[in-house]
């Protein structure tokens, strides 16, 4: 007799025993599968060597790749006259940029010569040095103006504050005490006002107020009534200079056109440049064989070449003196060789492991079957089957799922559930209780069995458990 809990962990031992083997057959295909990946791309490496090695050997190609190395050819060939023309015009621009540079150093030193000579004579002229002393008087007067207002500013910032807080002075200003718009109705009124003004010093100090109001205001008109005469002696200022300086224009003209024609060579020469490395990089990438061009002509060849036999391999590889050709043959046979034992090795796997993860399956249903039956536990059994027998019989196909569980129906036993009996009796006058117990064990299963009377009166109980 086996009970719930081993019978269940006996099948779910053979499970994780045949789990381990399904994940051991699915790491082989793993492994062989990226050998076979590797093999691949090994042999696709093979056969572009393989036609590289054939068409620089310029040995008879197959027609469609004769036609794209002829184009590859044309291309190379336009582009070794494209890069030729290229340097002969830089040369030119170079030699066009070096007599330019020299022309625009002759008109600027040609220049500052003149322009040397005619300010001095500038600088001596009676009418300019008497407007550089009138300029430079109305600059110092300008600044000391400015001056004069940023002081005036800043007394006015700090002292109108004390002035506009006294509330006595702000009443007298506010009805306009001492100018003609002050207006009182009342004879009393205007001689408190008198009082008041007369007590506070009123006038002397409205005086003193509107005067440091009005400081800023004069020193803009100041700076204002300066204004025209500066305007006008910079006027006069410019006027004598281009008398002097006008017949430069011409020259500063031409130094400014050869700049602009500097900073258009300028701009050739760069454009040039990069033509030229462009075309370089395409003859060095065809020089090295990694032009686009040349790897699709490879592509193309190779995959003519894979599609051939190895014994037209061979007669194609003794065709050349290079005997890489020959060694690639051979590596591709023992990859093909490789590469079909590791296809019959992985179909193998499968095989296995579909088998593995079927009976992983069975497994699972029998399970689910004793759990859901809830027959796992303890107090479930089993007689008359074997467990571990019965689990071996499943893995190995002897038995189905289904049977398994039939025969697991059959055998299983519920737990035991007490019984109960019992007779009463009594009788009016009294009452009485006896009771006895008996313990014994049968078939490998405890049985507990108590017996209770009570008399009394004309009334007698008895009870009687088994367990």
């Amino acid at each position: 007799m086996t009970s719930g809990t081993q019978t269940l962990n006996s099948f779910a031992d053979k499970r994780a025993v045949l789990e381990r083997q399904a994940r051991s057959h699915a790491d082989a295909i793993h492994t062989h599968e990226r050998r076979m990946q590797t093999i691949v791309q090994t042999q696709g490496e093979l056969w572009k060597r393989m036609a590289a090695i054939h068409i620089n050997a310029n040995l008879e190609l197959p027609a469609g790749v004769r036609k794209s190395m002829d184009g590859r050819h044309d291309k190379i060939e336009v582009k070794k006259v494209e890069v030729e023309r290229i340097k002969t015009n830089l040369s030119a621009l170079k030699r066009m940029r070096t007599a330019a540079a020299e022309q625009r150093s002759n008109l600027a030193q040609g220049l500052e010569r003149d322009h040397a000579v005619i300010a001095t004579k500038f600088e001596a002229d009676p009418r300019i040095v008497d407007l550089r002393r009138r300029i430079a008087g109305m600059a110092q007067a300008f600044a000391e103006a400015d001056e004069k207002k940023q002081r005036a500013a800043t007394e006015l910032a700090e002292k109108r504050v004390a002035y506009e807080s006294d509330e006595l002075f702000g009443y007298l200003r506010r009805r306009g005490y001492g100018t003609p718009s002050y207006t009182a109705l009342l004879p009393l009124t205007r001689h408190l006002d008198r009082a008041l003004a007369k007590a506070t010093n009123f006038d002397e100090e409205k005086a003193n107020y509107d005067l440091l109001v009005a400081v800023p205001d004069w020193v803009d008109e100041r700076i204002a009534a300066l204004a025209p005469g500066r305007k006008k002696a910079d006027a006069e200022f410019a006027e004598i200079e281009r008398e002097f300086f006008g017949e430069l224009g011409e020259q500063k003209k031409a130094l400014a056109s050869k700049d602009e024609e500097l900073h258009d060579i300028d701009r050739s020469i760069e454009g040039e440049n990069n033509a030229i490395a462009v075309a370089n990089k395409f003859l060095s990438d065809a020089a090295l064989a990694e032009d686009s061009e040349l790897k699709r002509i490879v592509a193309d060849f190779s995959a003519i070449l894979s599609k051939k036999g190895f014994y037209d391999l061979k007669r194609l590889a003794a065709e050349t003196k290079d005997p890489e050709d020959d060694r690639i043959v051979a590596e591709l046979q023992d990859l093909m060789r490789e590469l079909a034992d590791l296809t019959k090795a992985v179909e193998q796997e499968k095989t296995e492991l579909f088998v593995l993860e079927r009976k992983v399956k069975s497994f699972e249903q029998v399970e689910s079957h004793l759990r859901s039956n809830r027959w796992n536990s303890r107090d479930h059994t089993f007689n008359g089957v074997n467990a571990d027998q019965l689990s071996n019989q499943l893995s190995t196909d002897s038995f189905s799922a289904a049977v398994v569980i039939g025969m697991l129906s059959n055998a299983h036993e519920e737990p035991r559930r007490h019984e109960y009996g019992s007779s009463y009796g009594g009788s009016s006058n009294g009452s009485s209780s006896s009771s006895t117990s008996d313990y014994s064990r049968t078939d490998n299963t405890p049985t507990f069995s108590t017996s209770d009377s009570y008399g009394g009166g004309s009334d007698t109980y008895t009870t009687t458990d088994s367990y």
